[in-house]
């Protein structure tokens, strides 16, 4: 197994679980940025904190059988595989060009945002990603919302992006086969259909 197929391996927990964390988070920092009569597309900073802290807080759900832990800072979203030392950080794109933000003057940050690119090779050692960085950019067009996993490459300078490699792209929403051949027999009572974690679970719902 490569660099590249192990990776892809390792974030099949992440890719189930941003369905029903990016879903989420949108919805719990509108209803916050509602609650506070702020225009979301004004305070950009301060909507991409809420949906960041909603999905900090999704997540211990979601990834509770997996390799996977929240790292303990609580300004980011950070996540750490344990068995490979792989860690991902949620950001949001980055507003003016390309998808991940420059690295700004946070000397951690920059030193992450400056790696090689991933070898088509085989890995070795205990934890073999141990200083391997990914950033998983989530994005807004309208209604929909996107998310892929970034090898950022260089620190970049505001106001350009880093440069980065695309290493993912993350399904948010459930493929329209997934729906395909379901049928229900029965009119009573009435059964909706509710994504969670990519599969789909049955509820029945009563009229009164």
């Amino acid at each position: 197994m490569t660099d590249i197929d192990l990776i892809h391996e390792r974030l099949a927990p992440i890719n189930a679980a941003m369905p029903q964390v990016l879903t989420t988070a949108r919805d719990g920092a509108m209803r916050a940025m509602n609650t506070m009569g702020l225009p979301r597309h004004e305070y950009r900073a301060l909507y991409a904190n809420n949906f960041i802290g909603v999905a900090r807080n999704t997540m211990p759900d979601v990834l509770e059988e997996c390799d996977w832990e929240i790292a303990a800072a609580r300004n980011t979203l950070q996540l750490v595989d344990k068995d490979t030392g792989l860690r991902v950080r949620l950001l949001k794109r980055f507003a003016i060009e390309g998808a991940v933000p420059p690295a700004g003057h946070n000397a951690a940050r920059r030193q992450a945002w400056s790696q090689q690119s991933l070898l088509d090779e085989h890995p070795s050692g205990k934890k073999p990603f141990e200083a391997v960085h990914l950033v998983l950019i989530w994005h807004e067009e309208g209604s929909e919302l996107s998310c892929a996993a970034y090898l950022p490459k260089e620190a970049g300078r505001f106001p350009h992006a880093a440069k980065a490699e695309m290493i993912a792209k993350i399904p948010v929403t459930l493929p329209a086969d997934e729906f395909a051949g379901l049928r229900f027999d029965t009119k009573e009572p009435r059964q909706t259909l509710t994504p969670v974690r990519n599969t789909v679970v049955e509820h029945a719902h009563i009229e009164i």
